[in-house]
């Protein structure tokens, strides 16, 4: 697919009556820049405002403004950006190849440019399938061990030793999977969604979409390219796109 799907959300703003958030940017799907073609954000409990929509893949920059008639408030800062790789599938893939669809959540504090947040939306059950996949390997990779052990004992050359050394190391790595992928879905509490936020796993510097694929490569789950999905960069590192506009 060349598309992925989004959530903006703005964790709480409360407004007068006549007034709306929305999400204007750099793509056709969010005005163009253009704040009365910009689409709007829908009020929710607690002043939560969000807009779902399909963007196209690649980098994209956005600010979140409030308008009332012809009056327009802009963040100030610089433009929020989010990146991703175009040209590459967003497709993960579980058991029985069933495809997993997964939803990129942007958190905006108003007017907190440089407080963007991301997080991957996956349906829960796709975790606890994972879950299940990779603790049926850690039960094989421990029972392998067991064997090694014996035939170590019994015949102590280097060579099962270096294969009992690298066993040991993947039922480590195997270890973590099972506890990462456990803590998500007991976090996750009631809901039928999982959110993984960016940087949240405990894995090499990278993306979520990277830090999950190494949890359920590990896990022995099939999975096909994903999408690689970056921090917003700290707003003294990118120019801004447009001057600073404020409510008059």
């Amino acid at each position: 697919a060349d598309t992925s799907k989004f959530k903006f959300v703005v964790p709480q703003y409360c407004t007068d009556f006549g007034q709306e958030l929305k999400v204007v940017g750099g793509l056709p799907q969010l005005g163009d820049w253009d704040a009365d073609q910009a689409p709007s954000m829908g009020w929710n409990e607690g002043h939560r405002w969000t807009l779902e929509l399909t963007l196209p893949k690649g980098s994209f920059e956005f600010k979140v403004i409030m308008t009332q008639g012809s009056h327009t408030r802009w963040e100030t800062g610089a433009n929020r950006v989010v990146q991703s790789q175009p040209n590459t599938d967003t497709a993960l893939l579980g058991p029985m190849n069933r495809p997993i669809e997964i939803t990129c959540q942007v958190e905006c504090p108003f007017n907190q440019t440089d407080e963007t947040r991301l997080a991957l939306v996956l349906p829960k059950r796709s975790i606890t399938d994972a879950l299940e996949v990779a603790r049926a390997a850690l039960d094989m990779l421990e029972a392998r061990k067991h064997k090694l052990s014996a035939q170590l004992a019994a015949s102590p050359d280097s060579a099962r030793r270096h294969q009992m050394a690298a066993m040991t190391e993947a039922i480590s790595g195997q270890s973590v999977s099972v506890d990462t992928l456990s803590n998500l879905v007991v976090q996750s509490g009631n809901s039928d969604k999982v959110n993984v936020p960016v940087g949240r796993l405990d894995v090499p510097r990278g993306s979520s979409v990277h830090s999950l694929n190494k949890i359920i490569t590990n896990s022995f789950l099939p999975l096909s390219q994903v999408e690689p999905l970056t921090p917003v960069l700290p707003a003294t590192s990118r120019p801004r796109m447009l001057p600073q506009r404020t409510a008059p």
